[in-house]
């Protein structure tokens, strides 16, 4: 009998896995709250937008045109009830052409309202790219001059807006954030993130914001071989208090990654926290040997102690693309991801079990939806995202998820 019921047991574990049964009792029906909102006033195709929502429950979504109808960023500011505080949307930046265009690469929230974060290209590939940052404020206006940000080789953006040079050391093997100003200057005390060393660290270390200034960053990389021991991808990450790292480096994945440059390969991994929970996720995709895409998730405390195993939140296909992945006050994970069909799917996930809540949320096939951004603004969700317009043109739209 014992047998029988941890068969059984074991199958239904299985199904919760795939997303076929939910747990009893741990259903969330995501279901929208009103009707899509279209965020663009220009006509034109623009690119996959980018949301933040501030303290005051007040949001931000920012895009691009890609350099085919415009050459700049753009973006529309919204009260916490979704009415836009702007009639049209408002121009970021400064102008781009066909030679030198502006992309949108981030929108975060501050205490006084918005930064957004814009690269600067030259088609010409005569220079390498220039970044620069926005402050924009809590009706969506902008705010001063827009600032070159003059960090190389590549930043990251940490708690309350904080910039971070992110390097790597070939000899010690330590990847290290560095506090900076927009020019450069260091701030602080360098932080070196891994406590093992780590060779090949991708350039998307990512930061998320843990409460009181602390956060966590995550990582990419390749461990070192030692005898016996052949090196792979791994993904690990580490807690910063207050400037300072904390304890060991701890390890996010539990199913091994292949050997440098082969399957399974683990792409770049998408951190979502909540502060007021103190707990984080950690969501990344896998590709196998046959070129089919799993995502997969696992949640932690703000110790980085691990609440779940790692989980399959959707199974292997071809292609799938991770696109975004939020937490709410209860710690619940909000995944969004494109699978092959021309739909967006989210689905929420449980921080006690990793297993899904509940039935995922489709949008699509009709308009088309291709890529999208989610947040939560303290009592709901929001997605924002791109979608066909009916006059055959890309446009903005958002809604508000109830779950």
């Amino acid at each position: 009998m014992q047998r029988k019921r941890s068969s059984v047991l074991a199958w239904a574990a299985a199904l919760v896995s795939l997303g076929c049964l939910v747990p009893w009792g741990l259903s969330a029906q995501l279901t929208p709250v009103g009707s899509e909102v279209r965020a663009d006033t220009y006509p034109g195709s623009p690119s996959c937008p980018h949301l933040a929502v501030a303290a005051d429950r007040s949001f931000e979504i920012v895009w691009d045109y890609n350099g085919i109808d415009s050459f700049s960023v753009f973006g529309r500011h919204f009260s916490p009830s979704g009415e836009p505080t702007n009639a049209v949307q408002v121009q970021f930046g400064s102008d781009g052409d066909f030679y030198d265009y502006n992309v949108a690469d981030l929108v975060t929230a501050v205490p006084d309202g918005f930064q957004v974060f814009i690269t600067n290209v030259d088609s010409n590939l005569e220079r390498p790219p220039v970044d620069f940052r926005q402050r924009v404020n809590l009706t969506g206006m902008p705010v001063g001059a827009v600032e070159t940000l003059k960090i190389t080789p590549s930043f990251l953006v940490g708690p309350d807006g904080s910039l971070y040079a992110v390097y790597f050391q070939a000899r010690p093997k330590n990847l290290v954030a560095q506090p900076v100003s927009p020019d450069g200057t260091p701030q602080g005390r360098r932080i070196v993130l891994n406590t093992r060393p780590v060779d090949a660290p991708r350039p998307e270390t990512r930061l998320a914001p843990l409460g009181g200034g602390d956060f966590v960053a995550l990582w990419n990389g390749v461990s070192m071989a030692r005898p016996g021991v052949r090196a792979r991808q791994v993904l690990r990450g580490r807690i910063v208090h207050q400037g300072v790292p904390q304890g060991q480096d701890f390890d996010v994945n539990v199913s091994p990654g292949g050997a440098p440059d082969s399957p399974p390969f683990l792409g770049y991994v998408v951190v979502a926290s909540s502060p007021s929970a103190r707990e984080l996720a950690a969501v990344w995709p896998v590709t196998d040997a046959a070129g089919a895409t799993s995502i997969h998730l696992r949640f932690f405390d703000a110790s980085g102690r691990p609440l779940t195993g790692e989980t399959v939140a959707v199974p292997s296909a071809k292609p799938v693309f991770l696109l975004s992945a939020a937490l709410d006050d209860a710690g619940r994970l909000l995944l969004l991801w494109r699978p092959p069909q021309n739909v967006l799917r989210a689905r929420l996930f449980s921080p006690a079990t990793g297993a899904p809540l509940g039935p995922a949320y489709q949008v699509g096939p009709a308009p088309q939806p291709f890529c999208g951004d989610v947040a939560w603004d303290g009592s709901s969700w929001l997605m924002a995202y791109w979608s066909g317009g009916s006059d055959g043109r890309g446009a903005i739209v958002w809604l508000r998820l109830a779950g």
